[in-house]
Parts: C-alpha cells; sequence; structure tokens
C-alpha cells in the first residue's frame, strides 16, 4: 500500500504570482483535498500507522523548509550622500546584482508577430513571439533551453505610467528617494539574512524596491501567512489608539483576523484563488491601502515580501551575428492580461471571500488600473521597455541605464528535457532513426519549434532534397487558429523535409454553421495514432517529447498510460511503472509548466 503523505505547500517564491491558468497553489489544494478523502476512507489502525510515518518524516520536511526570516532584517536610512558617492554606490551595487545571477542587459525588443483576434472574439491575451537583443554575446543555447527574463518594478507595469515604486513608498510614509543599508539583526543566529536582498550595500529606497522585492505579484499577498504578518505589526504598534475613532476601524480588523486566522484563512484564500481564476488581484501598494491604518516598517516589508523573480521561458530560437556569436534568443509567450471584474462576476462567493476581493478590486479600479498585468509579459509585450525616469536627478538618470530588463542564461544546457531532445535532434539527422514525436500544447510548442528551426538549419546545409525526410512528428494544439502561430512555419519544414508528419489541433475553433469545425485535443490526435505510437515506443525504440500546461500534459500522461501503452490486464501501478520506465530509459520527456511534482 503506497505510504499516505501530507502533501508539501508551496514555498515562498514558488509562485510566480502572474494569474496563471494553474497556480502551484490549485495543485497543492487538490492534492490536499484528495490526501483528506483518502484519510476518511482508510482503516483506523492503517492512519494512525501512517501518522507516525508522517509526523516522523515531516522532521526531515521542517528542516529542508526555506526559514522564516521575520525579525532578521534591519535597517539605516541616512541623507543623500554627494553625487560621486551616489555614482560610484549604484553602480557598485548594481554590478553586484548582474554579477549574482550572471545577467545580460536587454538593449532592444524585436516583436517578430502574435496571434490576431478572430472575428468576434475579445481576449486579451495574445500570444507574442519576441526576439531579445544585447550588446553582449549570449551562450548559444540548445533545443529545448529555457531563459530567464528579469524585469525590474517600473512605471510601465501600469497601462497609465505611474511609478509604482513611488506609490508604495507614499503607503510605507518613506521618501523613494533616500538612502538606505540593509544589516543583519544581532538577536538572530549567524547567517540568517533573507538571501534575495542585499547586505551591507548603499542604496536609494527606490533602487531598492525596483530590483528586489515583488511588489507586483498579488498570490502570496493573500495567504493567510501574509495577514498574519499584518496583525502582528498591528497589534505591536503602539500608535493603533488613535485610530480607533474611525467608525470603518473595527470593522477593518476584524475583517484582517478572520484572513489571518488558522481556522478560516486557509479557506478564504482557496476561494479567492479560485481554481487559477482570483476574484482579485491586489498589488503591495493596494493592500497597504486596505489597511491604513497599520504602518509596516520598511525592514518588516521586506521580510514578508516575496522576491522579485526572473520569470522563465523557452528559447523557439536564436540568431547569430557576423562574428558567429548569439545575439538574439527568440521567446514565445502568452501576454498576461486579465480583467479584474471578470472571475468575480461569473461566481457567486459570499461573507468574507466576497468583502475581500470587492475591497481590493475597489482600492485598484480606484488607481485607474482595470487589468492585472503579467509583470513580464506585459512589458516585453510593448515596443520599448526603457524607463526614462521623472524628474531630473542624477540617481534616477543612473538608474534609469539599468532597468531595462535582463536576461540569464544560467539554466542552458543543462535540464534533461533540453539534453535529451539535442541529443535526438543529431541522432535522427545523422541516422534518420529513431522517429521523433514533438508534442506541443499553446506556447509549450515554442522548445520544439527550436528542435523544428535545428532540423531545418541542417535539412538545408547537408542534406539534398531529393534525401528522406528526417524522421520527425508534430503534433500542435491551440486554442484557435489565429493562436497556431507556427503553423506556417511547420509547413515550410514538412514541405522541405525537416520534418515528416505534422498534425494541428484546435481546441476551441470558431465554430460556424458554414464551416461546421468541431473542437479537437492532442490527446484525440494520440488516440487516432494509437497503433504507431504503441509501437514507436514499445519496438522502435522512439523518442516521445511534450511540452504544455499541467492540466494538458497530465491528459497525455493519462493517455499514454490507459490508451496507447496500458494493458488489458493492467493494474494502475502497472502503467505508471511502464511509464517511468521509459522516462528512466530517455523515451518519455515532458517539459511540465509548474515548480511542483504533477506526476
Amino acid at each position: 500500500m503506497p505510504s499516505l503523505r501530507r502533501p508539501r505547500e508551496p514555498r515562498l517564491g514558488e509562485c510566480c504570482g502572474s494569474g496563471c491558468a494553474r497556480c502551484v497553489w490549485d495543485v497543492y489544494y487538490d492534492a490536499l483535498e484528495a490526501y483528506e478523502e483518502k484519510k476518511r476512507t482508510m482503516d483506523p489502525a492503517d492512519l494512525e500507522e501512517e501518522e507516525e510515518e508522517e509526523d516522523s518524516s515531516s522532521l526531515s520536511d521542517a528542516s529542508s523548509a526555506e526559514s522564516d526570516y521575520i525579525g532578521y532584517c534591519s535597517r539605516q536610512i541616512y541623507p543623500q550622500p554627494d553625487e560621486r558617492m551616489a555614482t560610484l554606490n549604484i553602480t557598485k551595487s548594481m554590478d553586484k546584482f548582474v554579477k549574482k545571477f550572471d545577467y545580460i542587459p536587454i538593449e532592444k525588443v524585436n516583436h517578430i508577430r502574435q496571434s490576431a483576434l478572430p472575428e468576434g472574439h475579445t481576449t486579451t491575451s495574445p500570444i507574442h513571439i519576441t526576439d531579445l537583443h544585447s550588446k553582449l554575446p549570449f551562450t548559444s543555447p540548445v533545443a529545448g533551453d529555457v531563459v530567464e527574463v528579469f524585469m525590474p518594478n517600473l512605471p510601465l507595469t501600469d497601462p497609465r505610467g505611474s511609478d509604482s515604486v513611488t506609490d508604495l513608498c507614499r503607503a510605507l510614509g518613506i521618501e523613494p528617494d533616500s538612502w538606505c543599508e540593509l544589516y543583519k539583526s544581532p538577536f538572530v543566529p549567524e547567517g540568517h539574512f533573507p538571501p534575495w536582498l542585499p547586505l551591507r550595500e548603499p542604496m536609494t529606497v527606490r533602487q531598492l524596491l525596483t530590483f528586489y522585492v515583488d511588489i507586483s505579484s498579488c498570490s502570496y499577498l493573500l495567504r493567510p501567512s501574509f495577514f498574519q504578518s499584518l496583525l502582528r505589526i498591528h497589534q505591536n504598534n503602539a500608535r493603533k489608539r488613535q485610530q480607533q475613532d474611525d467608525h470603518n476601524y473595527e470593522h477593518l480588523v476584524t475583517l484582517l483576523e478572520t484572513c489571518a486566522s488558522d481556522e478560516k484563512g486557509p479557506a478564504i484564500f482557496r476561494s479567492l484563488m479560485n481554481s487559477g481564476k482570483a476574484l482579485c488581484y491586489p498589488c503591495l501598494t493596494d493592500v497597504l491601502h486596505a489597511f491604513p491604518f497599520i504602518k509596516v516598517p520598511l525592514d518588516r516589508m521586506l521580510e514578508m515580501c516575496s522576491p522579485l523573480r526572473a520569470r522563465k521561458f523557452s528559447v523557439a530560437d536564436y540568431e547569430m551575428d557576423s562574428s558567429g556569436k548569439c545575439s538574439a534568443l527568440q521567446i514565445c509567450f502568452r501576454e498576461n492580461v486579465v480583467d479584474r471584474s471578470y472571475n468575480l462576476s461569473r461566481c457567486t462567493p459570499t461573507g468574507t471571500t466576497k468583502e475581500v476581493a470587492e475591497l481590493f478590486n475597489g482600492i485598484a479600479y480606484k488607481r485607474g488600473a482595470d487589468n492585472f498585468l503579467g509583470h513580464v509579459t506585459y512589458r516585453l509585450s510593448r515596443t520599448s521597455i526603457n524607463w526614462q525616469g521623472k524628474g531630473n536627478s542624477h540617481v534616477h538618470s543612473l538608474l534609469a541605464a539599468y532597468s531595462g530588463g535582463y536576461v540569464g542564461t544560467s539554466f542552458f544546457g543543462k535540464t534533461p528535457f533540453a539534453l535529451g531532445l539535442e541529443r535526438s535532434i543529431r541522432t535522427i539527422a545523422s541516422t534518420h532513426s529513431p522517429r521523433l514525436v514533438l508534442l506541443g500544447a499553446g506556447t509549450g510548442i515554442a522548445p520544439l519549434m527550436a528542435a523544428v528551426s535545428q532540423l531545418r538549419l541542417l535539412r538545408r546545409q547537408h542534406l539534398s532534397e531529393h534525401t528522406n525526410p528526417f524522421p520527425c512528428s508534430v503534433i500542435y494544439g491551440a486554442r484557435n487558429m489565429s493562436e497556431l502561430i507556427y503553423h506556417d512555419d511547420l509547413s515550410e519544414a514538412l514541405r522541405i523535409g525537416a520534418i515528416d508528419q505534422y498534425q494541428f489541433c484546435l481546441s476551441r475553433p470558431q465554430v460556424t454553421a458554414a464551416t461546421g469545425v468541431a473542437h479537437r485535443y492532442v490527446t484525440d490526435i494520440l488516440k487516432k495514432d494509437a497503433h504507431a505510437v504503441n509501437h514507436l515506443l514499445t519496438e522502435g525504440d522512439g523518442k516521445f517529447f511534450a511540452c504544455g500546461p499541467t492540466k494538458v500534459l497530465q491528459s497525455v500522461r493519462s493517455c499514454l498510460a490507459n490508451d496507447i501503452l496500458g494493458e488489458a490486464d493492467d493494474d494502475d501501478s502497472m502503467r505508471e511503472q511502464r511509464l517511468l520506465f521509459m522516462e528512466g530509459k530517455g523515451q518519455l520527456f515532458f517539459d511540465v509548466w509548474s515548480t511542483m511534482s504533477v506526476f
């Protein structure tokens, strides 16, 4: 009998806060619900034994979990230094920042194309194909590689062009151009300090909040632990008595206590996240405006917030300059733009959940932010990403020079998916065997397009047009024809023999009485070709690569296990072990958009 173990709660920073269709918290709560259901159906004796094992294993989990950094940070604010020292301090700290994460500055963003909106369709989340250029050479990627894109907190994250950092400083009661330096608290163990924050580096508050703190994401702000931190600060704030004349004060305190409670907080959080379709998307400033009686010190705020992190994108192609060095990386992404009221208007929340959602949405509407924007994708989808800064100060001009965004290549050539895909491409190009199957759903086609581009290049450079095409099949799934953004490229690859099979399907086609087009999924194509896929994987030593959203790849995995590779006398364990064996053997590769294991 498999061990029953409580799922691990996502750690700080595992949720990107971009409003993903399926958040890591959705994965966690689905697993938790299955865990609780299984506990209810277990024999009491077995349950007691399992709980003893769980208690012993939880100790190791706790020791490996990320530290709680509340109380570990202190800060000193002092007057602005002269212009020479200001320049030296900012330049030195930014050089350390770039070297720490091995970032390369983005010089230019070139938009290649984007999905067109079908007639009568009003989606605000198109798919973009974009080239990222730099004056410095990139490490040349291999097919399947992942690039990190880091975007600072800048005015362009707001369509009105307002300065989100200045707004946050105003809510905190801090002058954004004041200088500060962070220290480790003397009351905590040696070596304990939030690793994402700069230690003992003089910089402006604006610089600190622009490059190090995630102030635009929403998921971590709705967690019970964040409300508990706010409540703790409020209870320790001696000045709170001055606010008790406000008729709304007691109600807001009660609301905060409810969201922070261990009994009701998790259920409220899950209702607000609404299985990936959040009812509200507050930023850090919105939360502080919702509870104006809480005076959050800068150092406590830094400990409570999530670090500003790079987002990962698959490399779809790359460009070489005249000297043979990689000068541009191409990525494919869906621009994240969500109407704040859309999800709330389509469900019927009640009680505290409805009140919290309406409170945060109302504050966002007041500042003119009708939509929640993906921090990175929104800026990448704009023609220019450079921040000119406000005012004429030397510090603003200096920070503007570092604000164009950065690319990180530390994952190049290191992921099993990329290494396996690169080996397979070289093998079929030289020996024309074994067959390679590439399955991409939505923007998950990007790493597979890198493989197709490489095969097209090899086809043109080394092989005659009269030779047999490469044994490579591509299955491409999209919502509708407008989002089948690589259709022409794949058709051309098929024409020149870089691939020998290409099939696509549309899960949400624009159905009309004239066309009669019906929806179809990538699993429908796999089932149609079940015999060929079974022979390929069990007897032909073929390779199968799939990339896409979690739900899609769960369906693909289930289809392979049950409908294609499964045998009549198999049980669930046998079918899963067969897939695990093929993964270990290097035949099956899944590139899943999730930081948590779903398989």
